[in-house]
């Protein structure tokens, strides 16, 4: 999930913003590369996640969401800890978030 969340921002100048959708294309790659086998059935990988569909009729790929806003921001959140990113120049709830964790890391919690 934080791969995702890290991968559904886009840049604006100096800071970053989250984005409603991610393909469902590039949802099944990132899930192969978790799972390790190859994910072909979206509705199979969503019904494991935090994601839904957009829509529920579509051809070929469909846009996928986080269900709730508040788990994009936490996964977000999570990958930027882990990835020892700078918190500052995403949104004020993403950078709350990733300052508890990183408080919570390094207290050992």
């Amino acid at each position: 999930m934080s791969e995702i969340a890290s991968e559904m921002v886009e840049q604006s100048g100096e800071t970053f913003q989250l984005t409603e959708t991610m393909s469902s294309t590039r949802i099944l790659e990132i899930a192969s590369g978790v799972f390790e086998t190859p994910c072909t059935d979206i509705a199979a990988t969503l019904a494991v996640t935090l994601l839904s569909p957009v829509s529920l009729k579509y051809r070929g790929a469909v846009p996928v969401r986080f269900t709730h806003r508040a788990f994009q921001e936490f996964y977000l959140a999570k990958s930027i800890v882990a990835e020892h990113a700078d918190p500052s120049c995403y949104p004020s709830a993403v950078q709350s978030l990733a300052n508890e964790l990183a408080a919570a890391e390094a207290s050992g919690h």
